[in-house]
Protein backbone atom coordinates (compact mmCIF):
# COMPACT_ATOMS: atom_id res chain seq x y z
CA UNK A 1 0.00 0.00 0.00
CA UNK A 2 0.96 3.38 -0.49
CA UNK A 3 1.86 5.90 2.41
CA UNK A 4 -1.11 7.60 3.30
CA UNK A 5 -4.05 5.02 2.27
CA UNK A 6 -6.08 3.02 4.31
CA UNK A 7 -8.36 0.51 4.09
CA UNK A 8 -11.91 1.48 4.62
CA UNK A 9 -13.07 -0.08 7.71
CA UNK A 10 -16.23 -1.67 8.13
CA UNK A 11 -18.01 1.91 10.18
CA UNK A 12 -16.09 3.93 7.59
CA UNK A 13 -18.16 6.60 5.36
CA UNK A 14 -15.85 6.17 2.25
CA UNK A 15 -17.14 2.43 2.14
CA UNK A 16 -20.78 3.31 1.92
CA UNK A 17 -20.43 6.27 -0.53
CA UNK A 18 -19.44 3.73 -3.26
CA UNK A 19 -22.91 2.03 -3.96
CA UNK A 20 -22.72 -1.90 -5.37
CA UNK A 21 -23.23 -2.13 -9.05
CA UNK A 22 -25.57 -4.54 -10.14
CA UNK A 23 -25.03 -6.47 -13.04
CA UNK A 24 -27.34 -5.64 -15.33
CA UNK A 25 -27.15 -9.05 -17.82
CA UNK A 26 -28.20 -10.59 -14.60
CA UNK A 27 -31.22 -8.22 -13.82
CA UNK A 28 -31.68 -8.98 -17.50
CA UNK A 29 -31.27 -12.87 -17.61
CA UNK A 30 -33.38 -13.00 -14.62
CA UNK A 31 -36.07 -11.12 -16.57
CA UNK A 32 -38.74 -13.48 -17.63
CA UNK A 33 -39.32 -12.46 -20.87
CA UNK A 34 -36.14 -12.32 -21.99
CA UNK A 35 -36.02 -15.54 -20.91
CA UNK A 36 -39.27 -16.22 -23.38
CA UNK A 37 -37.94 -14.08 -26.06
CA UNK A 38 -35.06 -16.34 -26.12
CA UNK A 39 -36.74 -19.67 -26.37
CA UNK A 40 -39.01 -18.74 -28.88
CA UNK A 41 -35.93 -17.43 -30.71
CA UNK A 42 -34.04 -21.02 -30.54
CA UNK A 43 -37.67 -22.48 -31.48
CA UNK A 44 -37.92 -20.01 -34.71
CA UNK A 45 -34.24 -20.98 -35.90
CA UNK A 46 -34.98 -24.83 -35.39
CA UNK A 47 -37.99 -24.32 -37.52
CA UNK A 48 -36.77 -21.84 -40.02
CA UNK A 49 -33.80 -24.48 -39.89
CA UNK A 50 -35.39 -28.17 -39.81
CA UNK A 51 -39.40 -27.40 -40.54
CA UNK A 52 -38.78 -28.41 -44.49
CA UNK A 53 -38.09 -31.98 -43.13
CA UNK A 54 -41.48 -32.66 -41.37
CA UNK A 55 -42.53 -34.08 -44.79
CA UNK A 56 -39.64 -36.00 -45.24
CA UNK A 57 -39.97 -39.97 -44.96
CA UNK A 58 -37.80 -42.14 -42.70
CA UNK A 59 -34.70 -42.53 -44.25
CA UNK A 60 -31.39 -44.89 -43.07
CA UNK A 61 -31.98 -46.89 -40.14
CA UNK A 62 -35.09 -45.98 -39.41
CA UNK A 63 -36.79 -48.76 -41.13
CA UNK A 64 -34.95 -50.90 -38.49
CA UNK A 65 -35.12 -49.06 -35.39
CA UNK A 66 -38.41 -47.62 -35.47
CA UNK A 67 -40.48 -49.03 -38.50
CA UNK A 68 -39.69 -52.67 -38.02
CA UNK A 69 -38.65 -52.85 -34.30
CA UNK A 70 -41.52 -55.29 -32.31
CA UNK A 71 -40.17 -53.58 -29.26
CA UNK A 72 -41.32 -50.10 -30.03
CA UNK A 73 -44.59 -50.92 -30.81
CA UNK A 74 -45.47 -53.13 -27.67
CA UNK A 75 -45.97 -51.21 -24.68
CA UNK A 76 -44.95 -54.46 -22.73
CA UNK A 77 -41.55 -53.67 -23.83
CA UNK A 78 -41.10 -50.99 -21.18
CA UNK A 79 -41.41 -53.30 -18.32
CA UNK A 80 -39.00 -55.92 -19.86
CA UNK A 81 -41.38 -57.91 -21.24
CA UNK A 82 -42.28 -59.41 -17.60
CA UNK A 83 -39.46 -58.17 -15.56
CA UNK A 84 -36.38 -60.58 -17.00
CA UNK A 85 -33.96 -58.12 -18.40
CA UNK A 86 -31.73 -61.24 -19.65
CA UNK A 87 -34.78 -62.45 -21.61
CA UNK A 88 -35.44 -59.32 -22.75
CA UNK A 89 -31.75 -58.39 -23.93
CA UNK A 90 -31.73 -61.31 -26.00
CA UNK A 91 -35.71 -61.10 -27.24
CA UNK A 92 -34.60 -59.31 -30.43
CA UNK A 93 -32.03 -62.01 -31.24
CA UNK A 94 -34.50 -64.91 -30.69
CA UNK A 95 -37.54 -64.09 -32.94
CA UNK A 96 -35.21 -63.24 -35.83
CA UNK A 97 -34.40 -59.90 -35.58
CA UNK A 98 -30.31 -58.02 -35.09
CA UNK A 99 -29.69 -58.20 -31.45
CA UNK A 100 -29.00 -54.27 -31.41
CA UNK A 101 -32.61 -54.07 -31.49
CA UNK A 102 -32.59 -55.06 -27.52
CA UNK A 103 -29.56 -53.39 -27.31
CA UNK A 104 -30.31 -50.10 -28.49
CA UNK A 105 -33.92 -50.40 -26.60
CA UNK A 106 -31.80 -51.22 -23.46
CA UNK A 107 -29.34 -47.92 -23.41
CA UNK A 108 -31.84 -45.29 -24.94
CA UNK A 109 -35.03 -45.30 -22.82
CA UNK A 110 -36.08 -42.04 -23.09
CA UNK A 111 -35.38 -41.80 -26.83
CA UNK A 112 -37.63 -44.99 -27.35
CA UNK A 113 -40.09 -43.99 -24.82
CA UNK A 114 -40.99 -40.68 -27.04
CA UNK A 115 -40.63 -43.08 -30.24
CA UNK A 116 -42.93 -45.30 -28.67
CA UNK A 117 -45.64 -42.01 -27.22
CA UNK A 118 -44.79 -40.87 -30.66
CA UNK A 119 -46.12 -44.12 -32.35
CA UNK A 120 -49.27 -44.30 -29.90
CA UNK A 121 -50.18 -40.83 -30.84
CA UNK A 122 -49.82 -40.70 -34.36
CA UNK A 123 -49.37 -44.31 -35.85
CA UNK A 124 -45.52 -44.24 -37.74
CA UNK A 125 -46.19 -40.81 -39.56
CA UNK A 126 -42.78 -39.43 -40.13
CA UNK A 127 -44.28 -35.68 -39.49
CA UNK A 128 -45.08 -36.35 -35.90
CA UNK A 129 -41.87 -38.02 -34.78
CA UNK A 130 -39.86 -35.43 -36.57
CA UNK A 131 -41.34 -32.41 -35.11
CA UNK A 132 -40.56 -34.08 -31.47
CA UNK A 133 -37.21 -34.08 -32.68
CA UNK A 134 -36.81 -30.59 -33.57
CA UNK A 135 -38.90 -29.49 -30.25
CA UNK A 136 -36.43 -31.92 -28.25
CA UNK A 137 -33.34 -30.13 -29.88
CA UNK A 138 -34.72 -26.71 -30.13
CA UNK A 139 -35.21 -27.36 -25.72
CA UNK A 140 -31.78 -29.07 -25.29
CA UNK A 141 -30.17 -25.83 -27.60
CA UNK A 142 -32.14 -23.25 -24.98
CA UNK A 143 -30.57 -25.18 -21.96
CA UNK A 144 -26.99 -24.73 -22.90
Amino acid sequence: MRPGSHLPLAGDASAASQPAIPHSTDRLWNDFGFRLVVLCGFGGIGLLLYGHTLSFPFVFDDQMYLLNNPLLHDTRSFVFQGGDFSSFATYAERIGLPRDLSTNFILRPVAYLTFHLNYLLDGMNPRGFRAVNIALHCANAFLL
